[in-house]
């Protein structure tokens, strides 16, 4: 869970007043554990700052991306020989790794075909069953 600025000074001022992890968390309605990492993470100079911890935060939620670009470039390449050679993700990566070179792995593979489903309905054929659960966490049920 992300915590927002004023959670954040919220902890601050309870540090500075002796309160524990257990009791911070109880009182800004978080898990003890988030506290603890926010802590952890965000250990400045002279104890814990809220700005810091909150602009170090948005530093690294800015540098977040969905697919890398180097994903992108073989997106073409994955849907074409999915359509073509009807292989499926699994047989599609070993083939492309045996031939040499770098080849984004089965997962990212998945998440291409589950992004472009919708638009191209044949990509269900080489999937080796319609529910899925990517390792990401995010469960998928294709419609049919």
């Amino acid at each position: 869970m992300d915590l927002t600025l004023s959670q954040r000074y919220k902890i601050e001022t309870y540090l500075e007043e002796g309160y524990s992890n257990s009791l911070i968390s109880d009182k800004i309605n978080v898990h003890k554990s988030t506290v603890g990492r926010e802590l952890k993470r965000c250990d400045h100079l002279d104890g814990y700052d809220a700005e810091y911890a909150h602009k170090r935060y948005l530093k690294k939620k800015c540098k977040q991306t969905g697919f890398h670009s180097s994903t992108i470039e073989y997106k073409d390449e994955i849907l074409s020989a999915l359509e073509v050679n009807q292989y499926s993700p699994e047989q599609l990566v070993n083939r492309k790794r045996l031939e040499g070179g770098s080849f984004p792995c089965v997962e990212t593979v998945y998440q291409i075909i589950y992004s472009q489903m919708s638009q191209n309905p044949s990509l269900k054929e080489p999937l080796r069953k319609l529910e899925g659960n990517l390792q990401t966490g995010k469960i998928y049920v294709l419609d049919q």
